[in-house]
């Protein structure tokens, strides 16, 4: 057999071992003229490539190039167990060539492994986007380490750098997604469960799939630009869809001009105290949310669409038992008017208020507002922006997290033009720069079907089996109160034989296949694991923070952590499964009614 032959059958067993196999058979090797060897030998290439590596840490590695292959193989022989690596190669000729002429099959059959080659962008990102969503790499998210080929840096410095600010966006997303309070998931959950009649009785996103191809959207933010330019927006006004914020929808309202819809993806009570407990909501302005936010703010609406979310559990399966579809919505208010904009094929989608940055004078948003807001903002964890006439502006972490969003997602979207008329704030990559004014000129001339109307004329047919989808609902919450029991005897059994833990040998790997017990006994159930996700990450990334060679200190502190995790994961348990019984026993649903 062939070194090509090994490495192709190593590929196989690998996730992502099929995209390079079917990538390299397709892709004829291109001409490129470069040095992928170090001028005096491997050995030095290895130490000048390594010298900043620390294989003390459990890690993530990005490798910008694959080179010959010694690198790799050296990386892989001296990391964790519990590390991973990822090579990025433009090359298809220098991925061929090392394949044919390195043996790496007892590497490339790992999952710890992965392999992306390819010289578009795009592409690099989409599969960026799935590998960093796994498990090993979310857990070590501490931890990144960069290793760039010579060859890379000295021909493709810009590539590396675009690739780079995608993976750092793309951590903080992921990161996020992932939540870091188990009681803000039941909040979630527990406003779900009192949506119950509001989800049986109005519509989903699905309904208006591709409803409004076209059609130019105007999301109405709530930064300080707002001020400059909302007035031009009663020229708009019935020529688009006009989707606001709870901290915009009023203020659209005193121009004389319905909005289309009202968002939020707050869960607090005090949003509507805030916002909406004085507001005269229009017949024809539709909520637009996911099911997590109270149910003192949906009341107030005649009608409701419903998101379901994307990568959210909970909200994904439950709002599937009534047919909604899930998308991708963001961190903010302003994503789901976005996301969903997207969802229907409007075109263009236009931005305004969409600052994502302090004003000059510190403001953070319109004057109307700001006196809500300010308290909620954080002004210590400062970062810099780039402004949309080039200079530098000051934001933070969040409204930083809220831009790279906008940018991944606009990025990934073809055949729509996005429209940054913000007429100030930070700069949007994939926009373009335009007035308001200018935008409804070009845009906004004929007059659309507002979607209070479209509403009204897609729900007139509608039927639901209100008993069938909360009898599906029930047989959630039962399963969920056995998994809970499961769980908590599997941990008791396991705490009795708490004395041994201390006797194991002193590495990270004998306490992960115990935390992998868990995470199975978790995983007997899917939204139960969610619930706990939060914590159960939050712990593993703790346990990572741990070196390979532990000290006799390091070791005791590390298991008296996991036990201590064991005990307060029982607790958890009976808590929820008490939690989950006051669930089953609050929904209800009618046979089967006319949805109005």
């Amino acid at each position: 057999m062939t070194v090509a032959e090994k490495n192709i059958n190593a590929l196989q067993k690998n996730a992502f071992g099929t995209y390079i196999i079917d990538y390299l058979a397709l892709n004829k090797s291109v001409n490129c003229s470069m040095l992928i060897e170090s001028k005096y030998n491997s050995s030095n290439e290895w130490k000048w490539g390594s010298r900043k590596l620390d294989f003390n840490k459990h890690s993530n590695f990005i490798m910008f190039g694959i080179g010959n292959g010694y690198m790799l193989e050296n990386i892989y022989k001296n990391m964790s167990n519990e590390s991973t690596i990822t090579v990025i190669e433009k090359y298809n000729n220098v991925l061929s060539n090392c394949l044919g002429n390195k043996d790496l099959s007892h590497i490339l059959k790992e999952d710890r492994l992965c392999i992306i080659c390819n010289d578009e962008l795009d592409t690099i990102y989409k599969m960026l986007d799935v590998r960093l969503r796994s498990e090993n790499i979310v857990y070590n998210t501490p931890n990144f380490q960069f290793v760039t080929m010579p060859y890379m840096k000295s021909q493709d410095e810009p590539y590396i750098n675009k690739v780079m600010y995608n993976i750092s966006s793309q951590i903080i997303y992921h990161t996020i997604s992932y939540g870091n309070d188990i009681n803000d998931v039941l909040e979630g959950f527990d406003h779900i469960v009192d949506n119950w009649n509001n989800m049986l009785y109005n519509k989903g996103i699905n309904d208006f799939k591709d409803q409004y191809s076209n059609i130019p959207a105007i999301i109405v933010s709530a930064g300080p630009s707002l001020d400059k330019n909302i007035h031009y927006l009663r020229s708009a006004y019935k020529k688009s869809l006009i989707l606001t914020v709870d901290a915009t929808a009023d203020k659209v309202m005193k121009l004389g001009v319905i909005p289309d819809s009202i968002s939020t993806i707050e869960r607090p009570d005090k949003m509507f105290s805030i916002f909406y407990e004085k507001m005269d909501i229009p017949n024809e302005s539709v909520f637009m949310g996911p099911p997590v936010v109270t149910h003192k703010i949906i009341d107030k609406f005649d009608k409701t669409i419903f998101v379901g979310r994307e990568g959210e559990l909970i909200t994904k399966m439950m709002t599937n038992l009534f047919q909604y579809d899930s998308i991708e919505i963001g961190m903010s208010c302003s994503h789901i008017p976005f996301a969903f904009a997207k969802y229907i094929g409007a075109n263009p989608i236009i931005f305004i208020g969409q600052d994502l940055s302090f004003g000059l004078d510190g403001s953070t948003h319109y004057k109307d507002v700001e006196s809500y807001v300010t308290e909620n903002v954080n002004k210590s964890d400062l970062k810099t922006v780039v402004g949309q006439n080039g200079e530098i502006l000051q934001t933070n972490s969040a409204y930083y997290s809220f831009l790279l969003w906008f940018e991944n997602e606009i990025a990934k979207t073809k055949d729509t033009t996005f429209i940054n008329a913000t007429e100030g704030g930070a700069r949007i990559k994939g926009t373009l720069q335009m007035t308001l004014k200018e935008a409804i000129n070009n845009y906004c001339s004929e007059e659309i079907i507002g979607l209070g109307k479209n509403y009204a004329r897609l729900t007139g047919n509608q039927y639901k089996d209100t008993s069938e989808i909360t009898k599906q609902g029930k047989k959630v919450f039962e399963k969920m109160m056995n998994t809970t029991d499961d769980v908590k005897e599997f941990l008791t059994t396991k705490l009795e034989q708490v004395d041994e833990m201390y006797k194991l040998p002193h590495k990270l790997d004998s306490h992960i296949d115990l935390l992998n017990e868990i995470y199975s006994k978790l995983s007997l159930d899917t939204t139960l694991r969610f619930i706990v996700q939060p914590y159960y990450v939050s712990f593993y990334r703790k346990t990572r923070q741990f070196p390979v060679k532990m000290s006799e200190s390091e070791w005791n502190l590390l298991t008296f952590e996991i036990i201590n995790f064991m005990k307060k994961t029982v607790n958890i348990m009976v808590v929820l499964k008490e939690k989950f019984g006051d669930y089953l026993s609050s929904i209800t649903g009618g046979s089967n009614e006319k949805s109005d």
